[in-house]
């Protein structure tokens, strides 16, 4: 009698690891990362914080992420999956000013039980400070009809922000995380609450 055949083969670790990762808009409490794909289907990013990422991903095993730092399932102590998708980008949350953060990235194939390529690629970002001194001295050095010139000492940040509000006190204060757009005709840039 006829019968059918056929094979299939099970899923295998990929050969070619992810690169070349460039981190951009990384805050006091956010980072942006992207890479150049290796040749898996997906791959898992692994984040650590202070450290760099001390355990490999268990093979055949699918890991809960969250893009939310701490949030995601952990590998070893204090690695936390971040990503498990196909794209070459994520934005990471949750993060603590000022610190370091390390990743691992690793290729892999399977969905249920993925095959993933060890050793991970890694790299590190560290993410904004806080200042700690402020702008000082400020002083009116133009006074005219419809224009004011400031000059002030700066402080120890890399940049700053100067609201103005007509007729009394600032009420309002910026958001840490937020890139405000500014603009020297009073009333174009962007406002703070009322």
């Amino acid at each position: 009698s006829g019968f059918l055949t056929g094979s299939a083969s099970t899923s295998s670790a990929p050969t070619l690891q992810v690169s070349n990762a460039v981190f951009s808009a990384v805050t006091t409490n956010t980072a942006t990362v992207s890479w150049t794909n290796g040749n898996g289907q997906r791959r898992l990013i692994v984040v650590r914080q202070g450290s760099a990422v001390n355990a490999d991903p268990v093979m055949s095993h699918q890991y809960n992420v969250n893009a939310s730092f701490g949030s995601g399932e952990v590998t070893g102590t204090g690695n936390f999956t971040v990503y498990a998708s196909s794209g070459s980008s994520t934005t990471i949350t949750n993060l603590v000013p000022g610190t370091t953060y390390f990743f691992a990235f690793y290729e892999y194939n399977g969905s249920g039980q993925p095959q993933y390529l060890v050793p991970s690629y890694t790299s590190s970002v560290t993410t904004r400070s806080i200042p700690t001194i402020p702008s000082s001295g400020i002083v009116l050095t133009k006074r005219d009809g419809k224009e004011l010139t400031l000059s002030w000492t700066n402080g120890n940040g890399q940049r700053r922000i100067i609201i103005a509000k007509k007729a009394s006190d600032i009420t309002s204060v910026p958001a840490n995380g937020t890139d405000y757009t500014a603009n020297a005709v009073f009333g174009s840039g962007q406002q703070l609450n009322a």
